[in-house]
């Protein structure tokens, strides 16, 4: 079994929380460790079963609240050297960090696979969380999608993937230039079409639980998001009792999804 909730999602600061019997985690702390307790409080989860923090990548959106939710809960940061690096430029008083060197590794009952990511930061990556007959992924910040991705995540039975952007919104909002073209770059964001894409790609492996994050609040809508994923999973012939589609938004935390 695991249970999966976002704490936070969007541009301005990302928490995700995983849990087994055994042992909890965190995927990045781009929030306050303050946030980070009290929104474990409302949804019912003792920090104390917290073992680690894993990171995706280092921008400041999540990694923001590393240094100070580490030192609270007395967990290590579980970090790719190039991102431990940045990391600890950031913040030079974490002591308790482990470097990760393995596709596959564990932390208690948890297994935990590494999927690289193509985003505009060093050795960004999502993570794939499986614990018995339970496999969910978790990713956000990708430009695109690889062979290497669908593949890893085949069989997964929820995953939390981002849609980021709606194009027409990018393209005639107020971002300079150069950012609208980095945004939707091979090392920018997934739009939520693509995001639709992976999502159609995904249920043709087996999942049929989704929650869409790190939605942006200047370049999309929740309901567009919404409706666009959903309108592709339809277009490719599931109905809609078929599939459960939720949203993590940056301010409030998700509902909590269970995996047996």
């Amino acid at each position: 079994m695991i249970q999966f909730c976002s704490l936070a999602s969007g541009s301005s600061g990302n928490c995700l929380y995983v849990e087994t019997p055994d042992v909890a985690v965190l995927v990045d702390c781009g929030i306050s460790g303050k946030k980070v307790i009290d929104t474990l409080k409302e949804i019912d989860k003792n920090s104390d079963k917290i073992k680690a923090v894993l990171v995706t990548h280092d921008h400041s959106d999540h990694i923001s609240g590393i240094g100070v939710i580490s030192r609270k809960l007395k967990i290590p940061v579980y970090a790719s050297m190039p991102t431990m690096k940045s990391i600890l430029n950031y913040d030079s008083k974490i002591d308790k960090y482990t470097i990760i060197d393995e596709e596959v590794f564990h932390i208690g009952d948890l297994e935990i696979s590494v999927v690289k990511t193509s985003h505009d930061s060093p050795d960004s990556c999502g993570y794939i969380f499986q614990h018995e007959n339970s496999k969910i992924v978790v990713m956000t910040d990708l430009g695109f999608v690889t062979n290497e991705i669908i593949k890893k995540c085949n069989g997964c039975n929820f995953a939390f993937i981002e849609s980021n952007y709606d194009l027409k919104m990018l393209m005639y909002g107020s971002y300079p230039m150069e950012t609208k073209r980095r945004i939707a770059s091979e090392i920018g964001h997934l739009s939520n079409d693509d995001c639709g894409k992976l999502a159609c790609s995904l249920a043709n492996s087996g999942t049929r639980k989704f929650m869409l994050g790190h939605i942006s609040s200047n370049n999309n809508m929740t309901t567009i998001a919404y409706n666009t994923v959903r309108d592709c999973l339809i277009f490719m012939g599931y109905q809609e009792k078929e599939f459960s589609l939720d949203i993590a938004t940056k301010y409030e935390h998700s509902k909590i999804i269970t995996i047996d």
